[in-house]
């Protein structure tokens, strides 16, 4: 029999074995062989349209005026839109997700590779959420094989808020956002909520998150851009009030090209000259992108219109296509500017094709300009030799325009319809003609 001190030894050593084997156990029982959520298939243009009706019917006739809005969300529509937002993080990713309904609970599932070569690896995360006080409990966490009690999660998160979240400003939005959120009700079949719509909330937290994803770096680089842009408009004579778009890429470009004759960063520079050029001609306040130190730096630029064909309009849905799809992608900025129509034929001015006809203009300039090194040295070069409007905007007319929802839906159906998706076509093959993109190729 073993002496009482040679089990201790035994003892100790299988307790020192266990604790620093314990992190690789646990590694081990997170990762799995194989994917919890399937590879989804990319978005068809039915679905595409359904999530453009998904996205209007949710949203309040007057987007000025704050009220309580309701919308209710069926477990396909739910798991329609977490595809869409996983094609907008990029497919590179591999992330796969799904959300899951039953009565009084939901439950969100998310599939990570980690290991692709040799044997497969994933990281299969999920989160139960209970409907509780018309608010969303975590009940339980779970990470490969291991469930983590959701009281247990809660409290970590409670202390990490408590240490270094509150009182900034960032947090203190974004829970104020949540709180809007007045009633949710989960059921097997649907997920109801209730939110109070406050613009000016919804802007600041836009601002706040815009900050964020936009890098020093970037900023610094949109004060030099708006320097320009203040240098050129400041300088034209008092009577000027309106003003070509052409006459600010021209500028703009050439500045942007010196610049990266110096640090050789194409794609950078002409993205944030898209997002200022875009922030001067909505009139937005350039403080929504860059720190309050920088703006401080900011010179005062005079406020002048800019127009394409002799319409701001026009004007403004090029640049404003054109720096969402240089920032989130051309995916994003399509289906936003398809919405907007869709949203305008409902509860404002009507559709308009020649809107969508400058929308598609400014995703292809937006798509080129940052596409590839290769691709946005060769679109300043361009921009900088633009004659007028016409080199990227064929020529459009209004007597398609104003269409309503009734109007729209006689002539079209809807957005999945031939006849619609061949004027689309017709849209992109005359846009993809202008001299600005001959012989490039527009995804």
């Amino acid at each position: 029999m073993a002496s009482p001190h040679k089990i201790l030894v035994i003892t100790f050593k299988a307790i020192l074995v266990l604790a620093l084997s314990s992190p690789i156990a646990v590694v081990l029982l997170a990762l799995q062989s194989g994917p919890l959520v399937p590879l989804s298939e990319p978005l068809n243009a039915s679905e595409i349209s359904q999530i453009e009706q998904l996205l209007v019917n949710s949203a309040p006739p007057n987007l000025s005026n704050p009220g309580l809005q309701e919308f209710s969300l069926s477990h396909d529509e739910l798991n329609l839109l977490v595809r869409y937002a996983g094609e907008l993080i990029g497919t590179d990713t591999e992330i796969n997700s799904r959300i899951l309904l039953h009565e009084s609970t939901l439950q969100t599932e998310f599939s990570i590779p980690v290991v692709r070569e040799f044997i497969p690896l994933y990281l299969n995360l999920g989160a139960e959420f209970a409907s509780r006080d018309n608010e969303l409990e975590l009940v339980a966490l779970t990470t490969g094989y291991l469930r983590v009690p959701g009281a247990l999660v809660s409290n970590l998160a409670a202390w990490i808020e408590k240490q270094f979240l509150s009182g900034t400003q960032s947090y203190d939005d974004v829970t104020e956002l949540l709180d809007s959120v007045k009633r949710i009700s989960i059921s097997a079949s649907q997920l109801q909520v209730a939110f109070q719509w406050e613009p000016a909330l919804l802007s600041q937290v836009r601002s706040q998150a815009q900050q964020f994803f936009v890098s020093r770096h970037d900023q610094q680089r949109m004060v030099r851009h708006y320097n320009v842009l203040a240098e050129v408009v400041n300088s034209l004579p008092e009577s000027t009030r309106a003003i070509p778009l052409t006459s600010l890429f021209r500028p703009l470009f050439e500045a942007a090209q010196l610049q990266t004759s110096l640090d050789r960063n194409p794609i950078a520079e002409n993205r944030t000259l898209l997002l200022t050029l875009a922030a001067y001609i909505n009139q937005d306040d350039m403080a929504q992108w860059i720190s309050p130190e920088l703006s401080e730096q900011l010179p005062t630029a005079r406020v002048i219109e800019v127009r394409v064909q002799q319409r701001q309009d026009l004007a403004q849905h090029i640049a404003s296509s054109a720096a969402l799809a240089a920032s989130a992608g051309a995916n994003l900025a399509r289906i936003i500017s398809s919405t907007k129509e869709v949203y305008d034929a409902r509860y404002r001015s009507g559709f308009s094709f020649s809107d969508m006809t400058a929308n598609t203009a400014g995703v292809a300039i937006g798509t080129l300009t940052t596409e590839s090194v290769v691709s946005a040295e060769i679109m300043q070069q361009r921009m900088i030799q633009l004659n007028d409007d016409t080199d990227f905007l064929p020529p459009v007319a209004s007597g398609h325009d104003g269409l309503s929802e009734t109007d729209f839906s006689e002539r079209y159906r809807d957005s999945n319809s031939s006849a619609y998706q061949e004027k689309l076509v017709q849209i992109k093959t005359f846009v993809n003609d202008r001299p600005l993109f001959k012989g490039l190729r527009i995804n």
